[in-house]
């Protein structure tokens, strides 16, 4: 029984404290006045005994508003030698259109907030032409072919400072994005007057074809009226801004029937090389042969460069392939993607070898035409050991070749895998 009571007891207490009025139980709006565009800040505080925020539901705000973001904190208060905690939120909010906006009601633990209301003033011209700020959102090519490299430019075009600003990149469905994170300011003339651009580019990559949207581009930042607003809407010295590019679409094409490679590449330019190895001029049975391929493409990414293209049908050679190592890089807006492998070649019978030449087909986006990049083979005459089995373990044959470049390739034969075996 006694248990009981004090559980109640204390039952009653928690309810007593989640249910006390508090001190600040309220909902305010930092400014009661913004212009289209501008961002207006909701605050809403909670004070409680208990040190834990209340989940909060704002998709009663989605018909009028966008929710941009929400801040949220607990600070410990101390009143006539008490103390208790504040839970306030911070709720950046985008009107969607202009005119007298209700913000209804939201519920805080055991509260609902008071019904607030905000107005929307539509921009004047002259306070438009004043202050602004713009974004542009470009594409090229609009029309790309799957896996091909799409750039895409953002500018903030401004005429007025810009004050702790945020650009926020596009989103794309059904792509890859790479972005170098660089950006550009410089200065142009429109219409007779001087404009102020951040320039910042990123590219994206098409993983199939058909259309694919690109979500606008967003800049968030304050600004300073240029001009005094007194009576035309808000009278703050300084507004927060959204400002957003139009929605992009990209048609991605299929790869042409004309194609016939194995491995659909679409580059600007791409180019093969291979380096061997110091090779004695007298190989035996047994030598071994390093060999590095690299693969360099403008306007593809690494991840679609193949490997192990060294490949050989031959009883008298093995090819051993080590991991290939791929990399992005820009050169300017331009992707360029890269990939090396090491290759050990393995002489297991003495005669005339021939490794053949590498054939790599791909499509020139800029010529629109099928060509292809080639490194050529190499031929050598192998000699049988003079020394024959002396000196070899006849248990088991192992043997490591460690190619420049690429430590730790290790390759173990067994005693099968000697010719003499």
């Amino acid at each position: 029984v006694i248990v009981f009571r004090i559980s109640f007891l204390f039952c009653v207490t928690l309810l007593m404290q989640l249910q006390s009025a508090g001190h600040a139980q309220t909902a305010y709006l930092r400014s009661n006045q913004v212009f289209s565009g501008d961002i207006a800040e909701l605050i809403i505080e909670f004070d409680n005994q208990i040190p834990s925020l209340y989940a909060l539901d704002t998709s009663v705000l989605e018909a009028d508003f966008e929710v941009l973001d929400i801040k949220s904190s607990v600070s410990r208060m101390f009143e006539s030698n008490k103390a208790f905690h504040r839970m306030r939120w911070q709720i950046e909010i985008l009107p969607r259109r202009p005119g007298n906006l209700k913000i209804p009601p939201m519920q805080v633990g055991q509260i609902q907030t008071p019904t607030l209301m905000l107005e929307v003033v539509p921009q004047s011209p002259e306070l438009s032409s004043a202050n602004k700020v713009q974004v542009e959102l470009q594409a090229e090519p609009e029309r790309p072919y799957v896996g091909q490299q799409t750039q895409i430019v953002i500018r903030v075009i401004h005429n007025i400072p810009l004050l702790d600003g945020n650009l926020i990149e596009p989103a794309v469905d059904n792509a890859d994005i790479y972005s170098h994170g660089l950006e550009s300011r410089y200065s142009i003339i429109r219409d007779g007057r001087e404009f102020q651009v951040l320039e910042r580019s990123l590219s994206i990559v098409a993983r199939s074809p058909g259309a694919i949207r690109i979500s606008p581009a967003n800049y968030r930042g304050l600004i300073q009226n240029a001009v005094d607003t007194s009576g035309a809407g808000s009278t703050a010295k300084s507004r927060r801004i959204n400002r957003a590019s139009e929605t992009l679409f990209l048609q991605v094409r299929k790869p042409p029937p004309e194609f016939s490679g194995n491995t659909w590449l679409p580059a600007r330019e791409l180019e093969i090389d291979q380096h061997w190895d110091e090779i004695s001029n007298e190989l035996q049975v047994g030598d071994s042969l390093g060999l590095t391929l690299r693969i360099e493409a403008k306007g593809l990414p690494a991840e679609a460069l193949p490997a192990d293209l060294l490949s050989i049908d031959s009883g008298k050679v093995r090819v051993y392939a080590d991991q290939e190592t791929r990399s992005n890089r820009f050169n300017g807006r331009e992707l360029v993607g890269r990939l090396e492998q090491r290759f050990v070649v393995v002489v297991t019978e003495s005669g005339e070898i021939q490794l053949p030449a590498i054939n790599l087909k791909w499509w020139d986006v800029k010529q629109e035409v099928e060509r292809i990049a080639a490194v050529a083979g190499k031929n050598w005459t192998v000699s049988v050991p003079e020394t024959g089995e002396t000196g070899i373990d006849t248990a088991e044959k192992t043997a490591s070749w460690y190619g420049k470049g690429s430590p730790g390739l290790t390759i173990t034969l067994s005693r099968s895998d000697w010719p003499w075996y």
